[in-house]
């Protein structure tokens, strides 16, 4: 819009001299001179009209440019933040249940189990990660841990089922490979999209990894 209002401006500045001196040679003529004058009359406020129309487009001009700054640098910032979430060397940024001493071995492998949810599974809320003693084996800092998961995908039963069981299998090779003093895992999900279903899946610890101990599913995913 600036653009046009710079063109008519220029326009309207040169017409001013020449209706002046067409109106000057027709009044040296004694010819009517009084049309020129009022083109030159019409030249001159329409040149000045172009010229605040100028300056105002020319502050939105600004203005929208300072929004567009304004923009990239808090979509720049959001997107380190967004990097930083995902650094998988930074500390889970949301609180679950049960809440556990800070540096306490419980906190850590809670810590260490969101994150690998949060990074890894989409459509995944975590209701709770219980970190128990694993009493079983009779030796100090064995642990289990219990996960209890949403998942919000709104899938049918066969599909959910397949990517529980994928979601569940990652998540306990992941504890497996990392975390040796954890030698139970178990994992149970709740299912909003189909009237709040339930899965369940149990691994135990052999050698430096873990299997499949059990699996409970509603009667739904038979279907």
């Amino acid at each position: 819009m600036n653009n046009l209002f710079l063109i008519i401006s220029c326009i309207s500045f040169l017409c001013i001299p020449v209706f002046v001196l067409w109106a000057l040679l027709n009044l040296i003529r004694k010819k009517p001179a009084k049309k020129t004058f009022i083109f030159s009359g019409i030249s001159t406020i329409t040149l000045i009209i172009s010229f605040v129309g100028f300056g105002l487009t020319m502050d939105n001009t600004a203005s929208d440019t300072n929004n567009i700054t304004t923009n990239s640098s808090a979509t720049f910032t959001d997107s380190s933040a967004l990097q930083h979430t995902k650094n998988p060397t930074s500390i889970p940024l949301i609180s679950v249940e049960p809440t556990y001493e800070a540096e306490s071995t419980e906190k850590k492998l809670q810590d260490y189990a969101v994150k690998i949810i949060t990074e890894n599974y989409t459509y995944t809320s975590i209701e709770s990660i219980s970190i128990n003693e694993n009493l079983g084996t009779g030796e100090d800092g064995d642990y289990i841990i219990l996960a209890r998961l949403t998942w919000n995908q709104k899938n049918k039963a066969s599909t959910s089922k397949e990517m529980l069981s994928m979601y569940s299998s990652d998540f306990a090779a992941r504890i497996g490979m990392e975390q040796p003093s954890v030698k139970e895992v178990a994992i149970f999900w709740t299912i909003p999209y189909l009237n709040n279903a339930s899965a369940k899946w149990s691994y135990e610890r052999v050698d430096a990894g873990m299997q499949l101990s059990d699996n409970m599913l509603d009667s739904i995913f038979a279907e």
